[in-house]
């Protein structure tokens, strides 16, 4: 009996270990990164976890869009200047300052060729955010040859602004999208006949403090900012993170009915969290990124000294090559320059990457949780978690098994069965028979797409969402495999209901769950959705779940007054109540 259990012990491991030879995608690939920035376009969240964007691509604003402007005086506004898509942002920023303040409602009348910089494009500061476009606007990267150390002046918007708009005049771009706590558009000029007035209103709230002196907006004075320009209002000047709690701009007496502006702003902003910014068509046969495989210079940066670099910490201005960003440069001025008639395949790709998110995160999530919960219970049932783990992986992989064409085969042979088992070129999709499940799977999303049509910008997109399911699709098809054969194992023994025998099998699927979690774990943080990021708990009807957004930083959390943004727990999302009797919001 000891020989039979310790022979049924070693071709059960063997059984439950064995797996296809195909090896899974290196971990300094680009694909989870493009994949991220592509699911995630103009989604509040995930351009405030990833924050240093990487992408910019352009876009139609329709016609018919409501924009807003909030100003201190009575003037037109000069060009550049900036609009919110939403009133509550306009009306937060200008209408807790002292004196009067004033909100023009525009339209757009027809459909705007706009460019969008993904990431907390429009929060100010040299941490990465806005690194693509000071590269984009110099042609050069830090490293380069032709940089000046001194040349960058991150709080200066209004410069920043005037170079973007002169860099767009010759290329038929009429405003540049970006985020920071809400999408925001910098127009170009004012004078186009592309907007109209839809009113212009008195919006100051009773009480309001009169105007008082403005003092200056920055250390330095700074030629080609608002500095230059009394009639222009001043955009904020923000403090240290970890600074004393105060209200907006440096604090002063808030009028009682505009006490719960910041509130409102922050609660339109969770509508964006998941919910991609309305009325702007993002065109992705154009799509350009510095996480394109041919930009060496990137790499080094992104993979670290032997420490972990996660997409969060990303930076392009401090890596990239001179040629690689002369590189970017010329590209985006071939996709502007071509005509939009006909051009690329018209998939959206955006909506492909989110169907695999939705299809893919809560399973994934519930996965690893269930296994990190059965390694770490003392008294876990290791049989009924491998029958959990099977049904969990069975479902969403289904789809794409003959299950009822071969009810005796072996989970291996089921999932994974004849077949490539690599990744193919688009061109060679279309004449290929998908003869094993993996490599339906790995192609659900992209593999009917005919590359006849495709800009090469769409190539990279459709290899880099096929890259991901080739990921997830091997690592949940081989926990699915081998939890597969592990419970029709132990269902056609029945002698294993032998103490020793029974000790043996619980032993064998210890190893494999450990396996299978470690394999999750790995997978999870490859891939870094941030699907993942949720409230613990349901937030009340008074409540809405949020996370740090620039220039806002909810702070009720932190007891000992003082924030670490640099920590990963400052950037979790919590139940931010909406208090409406005071100003509950910090500056950064």
């Amino acid at each position: 009996m000891l020989l039979w259990t310790a022979l049924h012990l070693l071709s059960t491991l063997a059984l439950i270990q064995a797996e296809p030879t195909h090896l899974p995608l290196s971990n300094h690939s680009t694909a989870p990164f493009i994949f991220n920035s592509l699911s995630s376009l103009l989604q509040l969240w995930p351009n405030t976890y990833h924050q240093n964007g990487h992408a910019i691509v352009p876009g139609i604003l329709q016609p018919f869009t409501l924009l807003y402007h909030a100003r201190k005086d009575t003037n037109p506004p000069q060009s550049p200047e900036w609009f919110a898509f939403d009133p509550e942002m306009s009306h937060t920023i200008m209408v807790l300052r002292s004196g009067p303040t004033y909100l023009t409602t525009y339209r757009t009348t027809k459909p705007v060729r706009v460019l969008y910089f993904d990431g907390m494009s429009a929060a100010l500061g040299g941490l990465g955010w806005m690194d693509t476009q000071e590269v984009l606007l110099r042609g050069a990267g830090a490293k380069g040859t032709s940089w000046e150390k001194d040349e960058i002046r991150w709080m200066d918007d209004y410069d920043r602004a005037q170079k973007l708009c002169k860099w767009a005049s010759s290329r038929n771009i009429e405003g540049f999208v970006r985020m920071n706590a809400g999408f925001e558009l910098l127009w170009c000029d004012f004078t186009a006949p592309a907007l109209e007035i839809v009113s212009h209103l008195n919006i100051t709230v009773p009480g309001t403090p009169a105007a008082r002196p403005r003092g200056p907006w920055s250390p330095h004075r700074q030629s080609g900012s608002e500095l230059d320009h009394p009639d222009l209002p001043q955009r904020p000047f923000p403090g240290s993170p970890g600074g004393p709690r105060r209200g907006p701009w440096g604090g002063g007496t808030t009028a009682p009915l505009a006490v719960s502006s910041a509130d409102e702003w922050i609660r339109i902003a969770t509508h964006r969290a998941f919910s991609p910014q309305p009325r702007i068509a993002l065109d992705y046969s154009k799509l350009v990124t510095f996480y394109h495989p041919r930009l060496t210079s990137l790499a080094l940066g992104r993979a670290g000294n032997g420490s972990d670099i996660t997409m969060r910490m990303h930076r392009v201005l401090t890596d990239i090559s001179d040629g690689d960003a002369a590189s970017v440069a010329a590209e985006l001025d071939d996709v502007l320059s071509r005509d939009d008639s006909g051009s690329g395949s018209g998939m959206d790709w955006g909506a492909a990457a989110r169907g695999v998110v939705e299809h893919w995160a809560l399973r994934l999530m519930q996965l690893q949780h269930g296994l990190n919960e059965a390694i770490t219970a003392p008294d876990a049932n290791v049989t009924q978690v491998a029958l959990d783990v099977r049904l969990l992986t069975y479902m969403p992989l289904s789809p794409y098994m003959a299950l009822g064409s071969a009810p005796n085969a072996s989970g291996s042979a089921l999932f994974f069965g004849k077949g490539t088992g690599t990744t193919l070129r688009a061109e060679e999709l279309l004449e290929l028979e998908l003869e094993s499940a993996f490599d339906r799977c790995m192609y659900s999303a992209t593999g009917f797409a005919s590359s006849r049509t495709f800009t090469p910008q769409e190539t990279l997109l459709q290899s880099s969402i096929a890259a991901v399911l080739e990921r997830v699709c091997f690592d949940v098809g081989v926990i699915f495999s081998e939890s597969y054969d592990a419970s029709a194992s132990a269902s056609l023994h029945p002698c294993l209901s032998d103490e020793d025998d029974s000790r043996s099998r619980d032993i064998s699927l210890t190893i494999a769950i450990e396996g299978w979690e470690t394999r999750m774990n790995a997978l999870v943080a490859w891939l870094d959705w941030t699907e993942w990021l949720r409230c613990d708990k349901a937030c009340g009807w008074d409540s809405v779940c949020a996370m740090p957004l620039w220039p806002i930083q909810m702070s009720d959390e932190d007891e000992d007054g003082t924030q670490d943004l640099g920590r990963e727990a400052e950037w979790q999302p919590r139940c931010h109540k909406l208090k409406g009797s005071s100003v509950p919001w910090n500056v950064l």
